[in-house]
């Protein structure tokens, strides 16, 4: 079975979409020679196996609702997410300031916390 990847998405968007579970991206980084923290490519087809779906009644129900799981941040994304907080007021945004703050790598975050090294 194929599929074909949307913006934002990574392989556990794919491996909940279509196999309904999170579990499954193993097997679909496998058969598609990839390490579960590759990024994909919008419109990058990806093949899975019917014995890759654990849970058809979470396929069902997000094909029924045409929802399409995308969790992939972008650099835009987390640079967003990134804030100066004002000891004043306790607001302010990381554009209000003239400090330049750069983002970490969600992978060192990771690896920092659990001591876990990803492929």
């Amino acid at each position: 079975m194929k599929i074909e990847v949307k913006n934002r998405q990574c392989l556990v968007d794919i491996a909940l979409q279509e196999c309904g579970s999170v579990e499954a991206v193993f097997a679909i980084a496998e058969r598609n020679g990839l390490a579960i923290t590759d990024d994909l490519a919008v419109g990058q087809i990806l093949t899975f196996e019917p014995s890759d779906i654990e849970d058809k009644r979470v396929v069902a129900a997000l094909a029924a609702g045409r929802v399409s799981p995308v969790g992939a941040a972008d650099e835009k994304m987390l640079r967003a997410l990134l804030v100066a907080i004002d000891p004043e007021d306790g607001s302010g945004l990381l554009e209000d300031t003239t400090d330049t703050v750069e983002p970490t790598p969600l992978t060192s975050i990771f690896t920092e916390e659990f001591d876990i090294t990803f492929a």
